[in-house]
């Protein structure tokens, strides 16, 4: 009897043995399932969106219409933004080249905003050009926030900064008075 239950017992042993290894097997093949996919993958990590970490600065100095020198420096930026402290640094540290002074002229901003699933569309031209906008003229020197970039075409973020060596023109208004000039008479006081 004892030699009945020494065997069922080893039997069940080896069922669970067997069960086991085949469990560890299935795991071995899910873990390489997993790798293979993570290898696979990697080939497109190049098309997914990511934060904007630096950009590339470009200066243009021109002087009576001509252009005189371009510099270009590459800026780390935090959360995809510039501030505006950083950028009013930038300008005044670059606005003398050999002791001469450049007045701002303008500033560009040039960020790649494409979706991934438009990359096609985008290198064929099969949409309207206007849908690929990116360049964009800058009103005031102020914080600057670049869009989420794909990866492969993040090294195209720029900003472009142009000074021009004569002082721009601000216009300005002259008083225009509208209707007659006030004409006071003087009054004799009586002593």
């Amino acid at each position: 009897m004892e030699e009945v239950a020494v065997e069922q017992l080893s039997s069940t042993l080896e069922k669970e043995k067997k069960t086991i290894e085949l469990e560890s097997e299935d795991d071995d093949d899910m873990d390489n399932w997993a790798e293979s996919l993570k290898n696979l993958e990697k080939n497109y990590d190049i098309f997914y969106t990511e934060q904007v970490s630096n950009i590339n600065v470009y200066f243009f100095y021109v002087n009576k219409g001509e252009l005189e020198k371009v510099r270009q420096e590459n800026i780390d930026i935090n959360n995809g933004a510039l501030i505006r402290d950083q950028l009013i640094y930038i300008i005044n540290d670059n606005k003398y080249i050999m002791k001469c002074k450049y007045y701002l002229s303008a500033v560009l901003k040039y960020n790649v905003s494409l979706e991934p699933g438009k990359i096609y569309d985008f290198l064929t031209n099969e949409d309207d050009d206007e849908n690929y906008q990116y360049l964009q003229k800058l009103k005031t020197v102020d914080t600057i926030r670049f869009s989420d970039t794909i990866t492969m075409f993040n090294d195209f973020n720029s900003l472009y900064i142009i000074f021009n060596k004569t002082k721009p023109v601000r216009s300005q208004t002259k008083k225009v008075s509208l209707g007659r000039a006030r004409m006071t008479k003087k009054k004799e006081l009586k002593d």
